[in-house]
């Protein structure tokens, strides 16, 4: 019984002294004991989060349209600088505000840079406008001149002796221009003195043209060249037509037309005309020989001749109008030479009758005396 206890005793005392040595071993086993193992990674520490940028302030819609009405305005202002000649007349000038216009671009990124861009092309806008001001009262100078130096010409035509309403029409469309301007109208200013300008340019070729027919009609000169003298009727007839339908450019086109068919109708008379003097004085001229003036007259005779043969160079020539006051007046000298030559003629005829008449009473008287002395006549 006494080593059964024992037995006991020492079971329990080796229960216990396992249970402290695995109790030892689970919290503190010998490196030399403990099995290898892989060490645990340490855990990377967590990025700290990126803080997002604010996001761009954007324009406005209501920027947006104010600066692409900057730009329109610097547009129009451009093209009415340019249309009005500021590029011609203020060359540099203009220069230095097309390359800020090149420059100025179209940058509407932030609100900031689009007010940048705005000011650029509202300062542009400005300087285009200040060079319109400048060359539009010169502009306007050079289109007056021009209108009345086309009016002065269609007067000295003589458009206001012919056609005095036309004229009239022309003047109102010059002065509607030039009221359009003082409104500060100017593009519809332009167009109007345009028109103005348009009409005075048609009055003259019209006015010449119709001038030229009635010299030809005057002198009887239309059968030479009945063609072109036709035509032209045809043509002027037209363009005074379209001068009462207003339509001034198509009335300017046919009587340009017109008129040198008029003066191929009109050099085709005077030719015809100075053809038929140096015919008529051709043959003055030879009456006159026929009757000796060359002779009887012979320094009116020479001087005659000078101015006929004076026509004959002016006729080769084709100044056919120099050449027929030349014959004219040939033909009416050689005619009075012709007469003086057969005046000359007859006195001297009469007076070799009547020598020839008193040397025959002489004779007779001679006889008569002669009988006498012989006593045949008491």
């Amino acid at each position: 019984m006494k080593n059964k206890w024992v037995i006991f005793f020492l079971l329990a005392l080796g229960a216990v002294f396992l249970g402290i040595s695995c109790k030892s071993t689970a919290t503190s086993a010998p490196a030399t004991l403990a099995p290898e193992s892989t060490p645990t990674p340490e855990p990377e520490p967590k990025p700290e989060p990126i803080a997002e940028p604010p996001a761009p302030e954007l324009p406005t819609q209501a920027a947006l349209d104010a600066l692409d009405e900057a730009i329109s305005r610097a547009e129009s202002a451009r093209k009415r600088a340019g249309d009005f000649g500021a590029d011609s007349r203020f060359p540099n000038d203009w220069a230095g505000a097309e390359a800020d216009y090149v420059a100025a671009g179209n940058n509407r990124g932030t609100p900031a840079e689009l007010r940048e861009t705005q000011a650029k092309y509202e300062a542009l806008a400005d300087r285009y406008d200040g060079l319109f001001r400048k060359t539009v009262p010169l502009y306007a100078k050079e289109r007056e001149e021009e209108v009345l130096a086309a009016r002065d010409a269609a007067m000295a035509a003589g458009i206001s002796d012919l056609y005095p309403e036309y004229l009239l029409d022309a003047d109102k469309t010059a002065l509607d221009a030039v009221a359009k301007y003082e409104a500060e109208d100017y593009y519809a200013a332009d167009e109007g003195s345009l028109l103005a300008l348009e009409q005075y340019r048609g009055l003259k070729p019209g006015s010449e043209a119709y001038k030229l027919r009635q010299e030809i009609v005057d002198r009887d000169f239309s059968g030479y060249d009945q063609d072109n003298f036709s035509r032209a009727d045809e043509l002027l007839l037209a363009a005074f037509n379209h001068y009462g339908e207003k339509n001034a450019a198509a009335a300017r086109n046919e009587a340009e037309e017109a008129l040198p068919r008029y003066n191929v109708a009109l050099r085709a008379g005077w030719a015809g005309f100075a053809g038929k003097l140096q015919a008529t004085a051709q043959a003055e001229r030879q009456k006159a020989l026929n009757e000796k003036a060359n002779v009887a007259v012979r320094n009116d005779f020479s001087e005659t001749e000078k101015v006929y043969n004076q026509g004959n160079t002016a006729y080769r020539a084709e100044r056919y109008q120099e050449a027929c006051p030349l014959y004219e007046k040939s033909a009416a000298a050689y005619t009075i030479l012709t007469r003086t030559a057969i005046e000359k003629r007859h006195t001297a005829e009469t007076a070799i009758d009547q020598a020839e008449k008193k040397v025959l009473e002489s004779e007779m008287v001679v006889q008569n005396a002669e009988l006498i002395l012989e006593g045949d006549i008491e």
